[in-house]
């Protein structure tokens, strides 16, 4: 008896002392959790060095980021120039050097703007190589100063045509057409036609021009090469050389073959340098990519063409098929592709050109109907019925089953690789947040307020200017006033920032009433929860350079929050 007895306690004793243990570690796991939940929705802060000053470059990553919960640090805005005046590139690299890294989760650097001080001025020949390959060295400082810091960077290979400016007009398109020959001839030895074209305007170029423009794409090459040396020695830790616009044929070939083979020479894998098309867009995906490195998560994304025969159409402004710019931003961003609907994130749509009626209604109807279905949707829009503009039949489809707002994911100008390296960012982005961060509640009602913030800003840029407001305008400038649109003098500049602002700011009003105004969009568990778009404010439209190719738009969104049962005017 007395056995048993004991045999009790120590099984009484044993069970009490793991009930004990079990419950202490109650609040480690609830700490641990915590702890989780903090460092998934801790604020990623990125550094960029952008391409330029304009809103494709600088603020589009600006308004990305905060879909993602993370904070864009640009340089000084006074420091980026603008147009064909060239940014500050000594005091930039200055002001990276003295920059404090240590919150800092990535550093973004556009090449261009540190050797060159920005895009415009990397095909001109004010800065000669020894200069170029100087203002490289901020990376390497910068490296040594914070070793554990991932450095992203992008660099432009040389395109065909000339920037178009007054100063170039007489032979801007001749040295154009004079380079795409170059190569085209070389392709093409019998073709007498095209060879006697090619003398022609050889005899017409003044030779200067030719030997600026060959010295240019020279000294670029040898910018090229410098930082793959830099992705070798891994001081670079992902380089993108985007190719800027582009054609079937033209001396960029030459540049990009000579790349190339230094790759494979250097054993430089494809995620660490990878040559494809874009240029202005090379910001935001390898923003979208350092937001998604920190926190794990890599976007599936589901693709489908308006045609088969879109797949393999080079891109207008491109030497590559569109699904090659399609898969090349997807990855590089981030993200993989899936073939399956069900385990996808979300459905990327390419509106592509060489479609047929019928293949386009079956590709609307399948939007509109993952939609009805609450799967997520991003539109890369880049068939340009409108150069650099929306398709109107999907805009019109979209507003009359009042879903514009209820796209994950929209973009339609530049070039394929522009549109999408702009769509793909903010897509992963939502996706990405929806997924791990809308656990915090304030803060999923800011990332809601943000994505819609920028979902409004491209249907209004790319829809609205692109195609409602940029072609009038031109119109109106070169019949009636017999003015041409690539660079105005100071008076102009001022008449058609009044005029753009003056067609967009109804067009833009009329479009918020119509599609935005007072919906509601869910943040919370609950069915109910979540916040009401109620107005805009502090609208203000304006052309950034002086030229109609772009317009920047800002405002603010007034939205109300919204609990579970609460009733809303």
């Amino acid at each position: 008896m007395v056995c048993l007895k004991n045999n009790r306690a120590k099984i009484f004793f044993r069970s009490l002392a793991l009930l004990l243990a079990v419950i202490s570690l109650f609040p480690l796991a609830a700490s641990a959790q915590k702890r989780q939940k903090a460092k998934t929705s801790a604020k990623t802060r990125v550094v960029i060095v952008p391409l330029d000053d304009r809103p494709a470059t600088t603020q589009f990553a600006e308004m990305i980021g905060h879909i993602g919960n993370a904070e864009v640090v640009l340089p000084p805005r006074r420091l980026l120039g603008t147009f064909i005046t060239a940014g500050d590139s000594e005091k930039i690299s200055k002001w990276l050097l003295e920059y404090d890294f240590s919150n800092v989760d990535a550093v973004i650097l556009s090449v261009d703007m540190l050797a060159y001080g920005g895009f415009m001025t990397s095909r001109l020949s004010q800065t000669p190589l020894d200069t170029a390959l100087r203002r490289l060295e901020v990376i390497k400082q910068l490296k040594r100063k914070n070793p554990r810091l991932p450095v992203y960077a992008f660099n432009v290979v040389r395109r065909v045509a000339l920037s178009a400016f007054a100063a170039n007009r007489p032979f801007r398109e001749k040295i154009a057409r004079w380079a795409v020959l170059a190569d085209e001839t070389a392709q093409k030895p019998g073709n007498a036609k095209l060879k006697e074209e090619f003398a022609r305007l050889e005899r017409e170029i003044p030779p200067a021009e030719i030997e600026d423009y060959m010295g240019v794409r020279r000294r670029n090459l040898q910018v090229n090469y410098a930082m793959l040396d830099l992705a070798k020695a891994g001081i670079v830790d992902r380089l993108l050389l985007l190719q800027d616009d582009a054609h079937q044929y033209g001396l960029h070939r030459r540049d990009q073959k000579a790349l190339l083979e230094r790759i494979a020479k250097l054993n430089l894998p494809d995620d660490q340098a990878a040559l494809y098309n874009g240029a202005d867009e090379g910001a935001s995906v390898l923003l979208s990519r350092a937001v998604l490195r920190k926190a794990g998560f890599k976007p599936r994304v589901r693709v489908v063409y308006s045609s088969e025969a879109g797949r393999s159409h080079l891109g207008d402004f491109e030497d590559q098929p569109i699904e090659t710019s399609v898969v090349r931003q997807v990855e590089t961003s981030g993200a993989e592709i899936v073939k399956d609907a069900n385990s996808a994130d979300y459905t990327l749509y390419v509106n592509a050109p060489r479609q047929t009626e019928k293949e386009f209604d079956a590709f609307l109807a399948q939007i509109i109907a993952d939609v009805k279905n609450n799967r997520r949707v991003a539109v890369a829009d880049v068939l340009y019925k409108v150069w650099g503009g929306g398709d109107e039949r999907i805009v019109k489809a979209l507003g009359r089953e009042k879903m514009l707002d209820r796209i994950t994911g929209y973009a339609s100008w530049g070039t394929p690789g522009n549109a999408l390296g702009t769509v793909v960012p903010q897509a992963n982005m939502y996706v990405f947040a929806r997924r791990k961060l809308y656990a915090d509640a304030e803060l999923a009602k800011k990332i809601e307020a943000a994505q819609i913030k920028f979902l409004f800003h491209r249907w209004l840029g790319d829809y609205g200017y692109h195609v409602l407001v940029r072609p009038p305008v031109n119109r109106y400038a070169r019949q009636d006033l017999k003015t041409e649109v690539e660079e105005f003098d100071r008076p102009a500049y001022e008449k058609f920032n009044g005029i753009v602002a003056e067609r967009m700011t109804p067009i833009t009003q009329k479009f918020f009433e119509e599609n935005f105004k007072n919906r509601f969009y869910q943040t919370g568990k609950n069915a109910g929860e979540g916040i009401v778009l109620q107005e805009m404010e502090n609208l203000e439209i304006r052309l950034p350079w002086a030229r109609t190719f772009e317009v920047f738009m800002d405002y603010n969104f007034r939205f109300a929050s919204k609990k579970a049962g609460m009733r809303t005017k």
